[in-house]
């Protein structure tokens, strides 16, 4: 897709990425990586009401399984810290949906601005 969008001069948005060697190859070819944060007992509470069959995991398991994909070190391990930091901006969602809307809308604007 990320080819496809650049060839054509079309715009493209991918998310999840977890490696920084997604993240870095993304930034040599001119992409611009915009990364959402959220606390982490936020995180949780938010996978908890989602329910889905893969998040029924208490607030320890929870926090073991980001541990994991937090700081692989490897470049194409999961390493989502890593790639945050990479990241041209870093928009934290701690509040409603109307929140992290402003939020984004804020950090759009900014790197268009640039």
């Amino acid at each position: 897709m990320f080819n496809e969008a650049r060839e054509e001069g079309k715009h493209a948005v991918i998310e999840s990425i977890r490696s920084i060697g997604e993240a870095r190859f993304l930034k040599e070819h001119g992409a611009i990586i915009l990364a959402v944060d959220a606390d982490e007992k936020i995180r949780f509470d938010r996978i908890t009401k989602r329910g889905s069959e893969t998040d029924h995991v208490n607030f320890e398991e929870f926090k073991e399984q980001e541990t994991q994909e937090m700081a692989q070190k490897e470049a194409h391990r999961m390493n989502v810290r890593g790639v945050m930091e990479l990241a041209d901006i870093v928009v934290e969602n701690n509040g409603t949906i109307e929140d992290l809307h402003v939020r984004l809308g804020t950090a759009l604007k900014e790197l268009l601005a640039k």
